[in-house]
C-alpha cells in the first residue's frame, strides 16, 4: 500500500502476518545475537602459536575423518618404508663413525711411530758420533803405543849395537906367541897393544896370559 501526502511520498509494505510483530521487543535477540558473533570471533590478544596448533589439530582431524582407509594404508607403509631407511642410515653413520675412530687410532700410531723413529735416528747418530771419538782414541792410544815400542826397539837395538860395537876380544897367549906375532895374526900395532894392556917396552908375555885387543 502507498499513500501520498501533499509534499513528501511515504512508501509501506504490507505483508501477510505484519500485525503479529507490531509492537513486539527485539531487544532480547539482537542480544543473542552479539552473544554468538562472540563465540565464533578469534580474540585479537590470542597468540600465534595457540592458532597454529589448532589449525594443526583440525588438519589431523580432517585426516583421521575424511582421507580414505587406502591411502592411509599407502601412508603408513610409506612411513614404515621411511623408518627402515632411517635405521638403515643410522646403521651406516655408526659404521661411518667406527671406521673414522680406527682412522684416528692408525692415524695416532702412525705419529708414535714416527716419532719413534725419528728418536731412533737421533740416537744412533749419537751412538755413531761417540763409536767414532772412542775409535779415534783407540788409533790414537795404538799409534802413540806403537811409537813408544819402535823407539824402545831402537833404542834397544842401537844399545845392543853399541854393545855389540863395544864389546872388547880378547886373545889368549899360547905358548910360544910373542907380542909381535899376536899383533901381525889381529892387525894391530905393537905399541897400540901394549897401550890397552897397559904393558911396558920391555914387558914379556907367556902362555895363558889374556891379552886386550879392542879398545
Amino acid at each position: 500500500m502507498v499513500s501520498k501526502g501533499s509534499d513528501d511520498v511515504n512508501y509501506t509494505i504490507d505483508y501477510p502476518g505484519k500485525d503479529r510483530y507490531r509492537g513486539r521487543d527485539f531487544s532480547s535477540y539482537k542480544k543473542n545475537e552479539k552473544s554468538r558473533t562472540r563465540l565464533f570471533k578469534i580474540p585479537e590478544e590470542t597468540p600465534f602459536g595457540l592458532i597454529a596448533v589448532v589449525i594443526f589439530a583440525l588438519i589431523v582431524l580432517f585426516v583421521l575423518l575424511f582421507i580414505p582407509e587406502n591411502e592411509k594404508r599407502i601412508d603408513m607403509e610409506q612411513v614404515q618404508a621411511l623408518e627402515t631407511r632411517l635405521t638403515h642410515l643410522e646403521e651406516a653413520f655408526d659404521k661411518f663413525q667406527g671406521t673414522i675412530e680406527r682412522i684416528s687410532r692408525l692415524e695416532s700410531t702412525m705419529e708414535k711411530k714416527d716419532r719413534l723413529e725419528k728418536r731412533l735416528s737421533r740416537v744412533e747418530g749419537s751412538l755413531l758420533l761417540k763409536m767414532k771419538r772412542v775409535e779415534k782414541k783407540i788409533n790414537e792410544l795404538v799409534q802413540k803405543k806403537t811409537g813408544t815400542a819402535s823407539k824402545q826397539t831402537t833404542k834397544q837395538a842401537v844399545t845392543f849395537a853399541t854393545q855389540k860395537t863395544t864389546k872388547k876380544k880378547y886373545h889368549t897367549v899360547q905358548k910360544g906367541e910373542t907380542i909381535y906375532s899376536i899383533c901381525r895374526k889381529y892387525g894391530l900395532e905393537e905399541e897400540e897393544l901394549r897401550r890397552l894392556n897397559k904393558l911396558s917396552g920391555d914387558a914379556t908375555i907367556h902362555p895363558g896370559q889374556k891379552l886386550i885387543l879392542t879398545p
